[in-house]
Order: structure tokens, then C-alpha cells, then sequence
């Protein structure tokens, strides 16, 4: 094989493994949007006054983790 051929090769894995590695990222970035969009919805509604439903069990902090009732 040639020095060439080589380089070549290397640079097709590479590309392919950056393009891979691109696609993984946008996955990943648009899963992120969907949760901040998640997050910023659940605090809009906790900041609106409005009455308390008995379905929706409160939850508190406890260790750190959310325990409901």
C-alpha cells in the first residue's frame, strides 16, 4: 500500500468519525432543547397562581432527591 493509500484511508476514517461524532452531538443538543424546554414550562406553570389540584402530589427535597407524597 502506498503512502498515499494510507493517508487517504486515515482521512476517510477520520472524516467518518467526525461525521458520526457531528451527528451524535446534534442527537444530544436537541435532546438538551427539549429538556430546557421542559423545564422552562414547568416553571412558568409553578409561578402562576392558580388552584392547587389534589391529583398532583407535592414533592419535597429530601437527601437531595425528590421524594412525593
Amino acid at each position: 500500500m502506498s503512502e498515499q493509500q494510507q493517508v487517504t484511508e486515515e482521512q476517510f476514517v477520520l472524516s467518518q468519525r467526525m461525521e458520526s461524532l457531528a451527528r451524535q452531538n446534534a442527537q444530544q443538543a436537541l435532546r438538551i432543547a427539549d429538556l430546557e424546554a421542559q423545564i422552562a414550562l414547568i416553571q412558568a406553570k409553578s409561578q402562576q397562581p392558580g388552584p392547587e389540584t389534589p391529583d398532583e402530589p407535592e414533592a419535597e427535597p429530601v437527601d437531595g432527591e425528590l421524594v412525593e407524597h
